[in-house]
Formats: structure tokens, C-alpha cells, sequence
């Protein structure tokens, strides 16, 4: 069994899980770090782009962050959900 926390959030997966998924991945946890680099480093991109005239590439990680941290974009939390009214 493997217990996954992210935040105060947790759940677990079943040996018979874990072996499936060590059939294609060395490390899960090595995957989840570079799957959420990832994802975090491409919207950061796109909220730069949309909310500046820089190129997110020729700017620090710390500008980067900051231009994240004053945008006023919403998060996927405050979207509506299409369909739901």
C-alpha cells in the first residue's frame, strides 16, 4: 500500500495499484514532482502572457511568481462549472 499526501489531502493505493502503475513508472514519486513542475510552470506562462506584454522565458522564476501572486485571474475553484447553474 502506498498513502499519497499533497497538502492536507491523502489517499491511498492498493499494492496491486502501485505494482500497476511500477510497470510504467520508475518512481511515482519522482513523476508526481515533474507532472506538477510542469502544469505549474505552463500556467504560470499562459497567466504571464495574458496579463503582461513579457516573455514569461526571459523572466525570473521570482518575477514570474509575482506577476502570479498580484494577477486577479480566477482559480479553477471560483470557475463556474458548465452545465451547473
Amino acid at each position: 500500500m502506498l498513502t499519497v499526501t499533497i497538502g492536507a489531502e491523502s489517499f491511498a493505493l492498493t499494492d496491486g495499484q502501485v505494482k500497476a502503475i511500477n510497470v510504467e513508472l520508475m518512481d511515482i514519486t519522482e513523476y508526481v514532482k515533474n507532472m506538477l513542475t510542469m502544469k505549474a510552470w505552463q500556467q504560470a506562462h499562459e497567466i504571464v502572457l495574458a496579463d503582461t506584454n513579457k516573455n514569461p522565458k526571459k523572466l525570473s522564476q521570482t518575477e514570474i511568481d509575482q506577476i502570479v501572486l498580484d494577477s486577479k485571474v480566477l482559480l479553477a475553484s471560483e470557475r463556474p462549472i458548465p452545465g451547473i447553474d
